[in-house]
C-alpha cells in the first residue's frame, strides 16, 4: 500500500520546498528564506506551534491578521487570520498549506480546516448568527441570515485568494494533484511558475 507525498488542506495546490534538500541544513535554509520573504514582502510574522493531525503534522511558520470588517450596518464584526504551515513530504521533500481563523464578536474562533467544506464553515458561523439575532420576525432573520452568509462568503474567499497567492511566491515548485488511485499512490503534474 502507497500514499500520496503530499498533502494539503486548504491549499489549491501544492506549494513545494526543498524538494532537493539533503539534510536538514538545506532545509532550514529554505525554510528561513521562506520565512524571510513572508515577512518582508507579505507583512506575516514568526509562529511556531503545530495543527494537531498525527498523520501529515503542519508545523506553523507564519502567522498574519488579514483583517476585521464589519457586517454591513450592525455592531458584528468578523476578524481573519492567516496562518501558513509546513508539511513534510511522506517520501521527499516539503509544502506549504494555510489556515484560516476566523473569529467573530462572540469570540468562538472557527477554522477552515476543521470542516469539510467552506461552505460548512460558513453555514456553522451563521446558524450562530440566527441563534443570537435580536429579530423576531422569520422573514427579516431569513434576509439577515442570507446577507450574514454572503458577507461571509465574500470575506472567506478573499482571504482563501490571499493565502493562495501568497504560498504560490513562496515555494520553490508548485504541483497540481491529477491523479491519486484506491492504493493511495498519486500523480502531481509540475506547474509552471
Amino acid at each position: 500500500m502507497a500514499t500520496r507525498n503530499f498533502y494539503t488542506k486548504n491549499a489549491n495546490d501544492v506549494y513545494a520546498f526543498g524538494m532537493e534538500a539533503e539534510d536538514v541544513d538545506d532545509y532550514n535554509d529554505s525554510l528561513d528564506r521562506i520565512k524571510e520573504v513572508g515577512a518582508s514582502k507579505y507583512g506575516f510574522e514568526e509562529t511556531s506551534g503545530d495543527d494537531g493531525d498525527r498523520d501529515f503534522c503542519g508545523f506553523y511558520i507564519l502567522n498574519k491578521d488579514f483583517g476585521c470588517r464589519d457586517f454591513y450596518n450592525s455592531d458584528l464584526s468578523v476578524n481573519i487570520n492567516i496562518i501558513i504551515l509546513a508539511r513534510s513530504g511522506y517520501y521527499d521533500g516539503y509544502n506549504l498549506d494555510f489556515e484560516l481563523e476566523v473569529m467573530n464578536d462572540y469570540y468562538n474562533p472557527y477554522k477552515l480546516g476543521d470542516y469539510e467544506c467552506e461552505e460548512d464553515l460558513i453555514e456553522a458561523m451563521a446558524d450562530e448568527f440566527v441563534e443570537d439575532c435580536d429579530v423576531y420576525n422569520k422573514g427579516l432573520r431569513k434576509c439577515f441570515e442570507k446577507r450574514y452568509k454572503a458577507f461571509l462568503e465574500g470575506f472567506i474567499d478573499e482571504a482563501i485568494e490571499y493565502a493562495n497567492n501568497v504560498l504560490k511566491n513562496l515555494c520553490e515548485e508548485e504541483y497540481r494533484l491529477v491523479g491519486a488511485f484506491s492504493n493511495g499512490e498519486a500523480l502531481y503534474q509540475k506547474v509552471n511558475k
